[in-house]
C-alpha cells in the first residue's frame, strides 16, 4: 500500500510538470487541455498507458514485500544491536548497531543473497547528547553534558579502492 502511495504522488508530480510545461513561457499555470491532435492525443494516452501499468506494477510489487520484517533484516547491509551500558552516563544503556557482514548482500528477486567485491557495509553514526557522572569543585557528584557517538543503522557504498 505504501507503493501505492508513492506511485500517486509521482504521478501527481508528473501532472503538475506537465502542467507547468503548458504554462509556457509566461510562468503562468494553465489548466490542463486535451491534446488537439490526433499524434498528440496518441502521445499523451501512450504516457497515461505507461504511467498506469507502473502504478499496477507497484501495487503488485508491494503485495509480494513483507513490512513486517524488520528494517536490519531487509536491508542490504544487515545490522544488528548490541547494548552499550556505562553506570557514569545517563542514560547508562544505548542500544548500538553492529554491521553483520563486511560487505553488502546482494541478490536477484528470488535468489540467494551474496557479497559483492567492492562494496562494503558501514555504519551510520550519530551524536547522542548524555549526561556523564564527574566531581564537583568540592567533591560532591554531578553530571556533566557531553556527547556520544552511536552507530544506528549499516549501509552499503563503494569500497575506497575503486
Amino acid at each position: 500500500m505504501q507503493h501505492l502511495a508513492l506511485a500517486c504522488t509521482a504521478l501527481a508530480a508528473l501532472l503538475v510538470a506537465a502542467a507547468a510545461a503548458a504554462a509556457g513561457s509566461s510562468g503562468v499555470p494553465m489548466a490542463p487541455v486535451l491534446p488537439a491532435g490526433r499524434g498528440e492525443h496518441r502521445a499523451a494516452s501512450g504516457l497515461l498507458s505507461r504511467i498506469q501499468r507502473s502504478v499496477r506494477r507497484l501495487a503488485r510489487d508491494s503485495d509480494e514485500c513483507d513490512d513486517s520484517e524488520a528494517l536490519s533484516d531487509r536491508s542490504i547491509s544487515p545490522w544488528d544491536h548490541r547494548v552499550d551500558h556505562d553506570p557514569e552516563r545517563y542514560p547508562a544503556t544505548l542500544h548500538e548497531a553492529v554491521c553483520r557482514l563486511d560487505g553488502c548482500a546482494v541478490s536477484a528477486r528470488g535468489s540467494r543473497a551474496r557479497d559483492v567485491p567492492r562494496l562494503r557495509s558501514v555504519p551510520v553514526t550519530q551524536a547522542v547528547a548524555v549526561l556523564r557522572r564527574g566531581l564537583g569543585p568540592r567533591g560532591e557528584t554531578v553530571l556533566v553534558p557531553d556527547t556520544h557517538t552511536i552507530a544506528v543503522a549499516c549501509v552499503c557504498v563503494r569500497d575506497d579502492s575503486c
